[in-house]
């Protein structure tokens, strides 16, 4: 071999050893297969629906919305790993009521010491602790809502799908025994022995109770 040959063949030694030490090894199971993706505030919706009434029987409801703070969904290995999402408690708004002065007398009730005492507790929070897949696009989520810094496991059940630009959305619903996070205003479970008391008592007093259990709904997307 002439020295030209030698002094090339060095070279190409030498290039492909620089290029193969500039690689980092990808060891099994590396988080290459984890995918996180943060959820869009502008193009979600989180809406809330509380109910009046006893029991099965409600007299009426009412409805609103509250802002997405922050949160993300989480793959791996292409199926839903974990899913959060953070709500801004100081945002409640009412949506129903047509009336302008009866919507802000209800949004106010909502935000004090009665219900969420939002001044104190700005935030609220779901954070997944577990998640089975039920069936293509649908996932069973264990996890733990925070609300008033009182912490409670809950179980639903949630749907996600991806779009053609590689973006999720998550639709689900979420019902809630307010009273678990000590939220305790004209609740049946306030009033002791109410029912103990005679029918009579009963359809005098039902309507003026508010059900213990109340709705979220979350439409989030991804960025």
């Amino acid at each position: 071999m002439n020295p030209l040959s030698s002094l090339l063949l060095s070279f190409l030694v030498f290039f492909s050893v620089f290029l193969q030490a500039g690689k980092k090894p990808t060891p099994s199971g590396s988080t290459s297969s984890i995918q996180k993706f943060l959820l869009d505030k502008k193009n979600s919706q989180i809406s809330w629906t509380g109910y009046k009434g006893l029991g099965d029987y409600i007299k009426y409801s009412h409805s609103g919305l509250v802002d997405l703070e922050s949160g993300s969904v989480v793959f791996s290995k292409g199926e839903l790993e974990s899913f959060s999402i953070n709500m801004n408690m100081e945002s409640i708004k009412n949506t129903d009521i047509k009336d302008p002065s009866r919507s802000k007398r209800l949004e106010n009730h909502l935000h004090n010491e009665d219900f969420f005492d939002t001044k104190k507790y700005k935030f609220a929070s779901f954070s997944s602790t577990s998640i089975a897949k039920i069936k293509a696009k649908s996932y069973r989520v264990k996890g733990v809502m925070t609300i008033k810094n009182k912490s409670q496991n809950i179980t639903f059940t949630m749907s996600i799908e991806k779009d053609s630009y590689g973006k999720y959305s998550a639709t689900g619903k979420l019902s809630l025994d307010r009273t678990l996070w000590g939220i305790l205003y004209k609740s049946k479970k306030s009033t002791k022995g109410f029912t103990d008391k005679v029918q009579s008592i009963f359809d005098t007093y039902k309507d003026k109770l508010i059900k213990d259990d109340f709705d979220i709904r979350f439409d989030v997307k991804t960025i």
